[in-house]
């Protein structure tokens, strides 16, 4: 069945896209039920918890975009009633809207400007989400955000020769720290940190050493390439010399917590922790014999 959704997609136009996507999450048992509308160059995506507006994928199916929460958080593992969230590449809230069901605050950080002005239209009236308007990287400054095919793929690295991208439209943005970004915002403490940065998560990180050692769980998508490797195993490294258990799923999301926080010491074949040695999604966890202390910077 999962093949021959792929080849339907493939070989639909957008506009049939929404259609087939929410039929096949209808008809799927272990799908999120969804439905997705096509609207002039937009999409509506409406399912049990948001309704969200965004730019119409030639790429990207809406079955995909449904889950994109549950990709990060699963289980034990999410976002807890009166967290601080941070959603680094936020793009139009895919994250942040369901993050704010439960989170006493979410700051959504996007730079580009075509995310940005569905983002700023979907998180209008919530009281509890920040958006900001700034790319993350290794340094501050002002510099160049290169465009690709779709909404999902702008990029401060498309320029470089091991990420080539068949357009190289670009445009000027601001860029911060993460650790910056924190100070400016005045968090003591941030309980979740998704990141999906397409590609420039070692900058983030690397610009975020403080900012880590307050966090309470991360999780950042590492599929990308990097000298034509997947990041994933440097994002693993980085987070456990921050004394983060860590988990990388099947689809390369690197996810870390803290080894004290009891949450997450569960029983049971859905939890983080599994006595098997693949855990939660068929993919191996590691546990760090001495972590540092939380809340104290590296």
């Amino acid at each position: 069945m999962e093949r021959i959704r792929e080849r339907v997609e493939a070989e639909s136009p957008p506009w049939l896209l929404a259609p087939i996507s929410s039929l096949y999450s209808w008809l799927h048992p272990c799908r999120k039920k969804f439905l997705a509308l096509p609207l002039r160059n937009s999409w509506v995506l409406i399912t049990s918890e948001f309704r969200v507006l965004l730019a119409k994928e030639k790429r990207v199916a809406p079955v995909h975009l449904s889950e994109l929460y549950s990709e990060y958080c699963g289980g034990e593992f999410g976002v807890e009633s009166g967290d601080i969230v941070l959603d680094v590449g936020a793009h139009a809230g895919l994250f942040t809207l369901p993050a704010s069901k439960k989170a006493e605050r979410v700051v959504a950080i996007e730079p580009c400007p075509l995310n940005l002005a569905y983002l700023k239209h979907n998180v209008s009236g919530l009281r509890n989400v920040t958006v900001v308007e700034k790319a993350l990287w290794r340094r501050g400054g002002r510099m160049r955000l290169f465009f690709g095919l779709g909404s999902f793929e702008p990029s401060l690295r498309a320029g470089e020769k091991e990420q080539p991208f068949p357009s190289l439209r670009w445009c000027w943005v601001e860029a911060e720290t993460l650790d910056g970004l924190v100070s400016e915002l005045g968090l003591e403490r941030v309980d979740f940190l998704k990141m999906d940065v397409e590609g420039a998560e070692l900058d983030v990180l690397s610009g975020g050493k403080r900012t880590l050692g307050i966090t309470r769980k991360v999780a950042v998508a590492a599929y990308h390439l990097r000298g034509g490797r997947q990041t994933w195993p440097e994002v693993e490294r980085i987070l456990r010399k921050h004394g983060f258990e860590t988990q990388v799923t099947e689809k390369r999301i690197v996810r870390g917590w803290r080894p004290s926080n009891p949450s997450l010491e569960l029983k049971g074949s859905n939890d983080i922790k599994n006595s098997s040695p693949k855990g939660l999604d068929g993919i191996r966890t590691r546990d760090k014999p001495q972590p540092q202390l939380y809340g104290l910077p590296a």
